[in-house]
């Protein structure tokens, strides 16, 4: 016995003629499919909400590094820069500049 399943993957519509046993296999790919979507959604909500939290580290360093320059405090500078390096290295792994 044959019929017809459109289904929803990755934007596109496909039309299938199956079996219905492998209409049942369709059915739980689908669910992983759209397991996998919103994983990825998750991840790019939280890779956002984490770049926005290093930009707000990146200022807070900036502004405590400007303050070291006027101080001429060598030891609080060289924190500073490697503190903005790491956040740098970060920002330029999520892909955020």
């Amino acid at each position: 016995m044959h019929i017809f399943v459109a289904t929803y993957l990755g934007g596109s519509y496909y039309t299938l003629k199956q079996n219905i046993r492998k209409v049942s296999k369709q059915k739980k790919k689908g669910e992983g499919l759209m397991k996998q979507l919103m994983n990825t959604s998750l991840k790019k909500a939280s890779e956002k909400e984490r770049t926005a939290v290093l930009r707000l580290e990146m200022d807070y360093e900036l502004a405590t590094l400007f303050e070291a320059i006027e101080e001429k405090n060598e030891k609080k500078m060289k924190e500073c820069k490697q503190k903005l390096e790491k956040i740098r290295m970060e920002l330029l792994r999520l892909k955020a500049f």
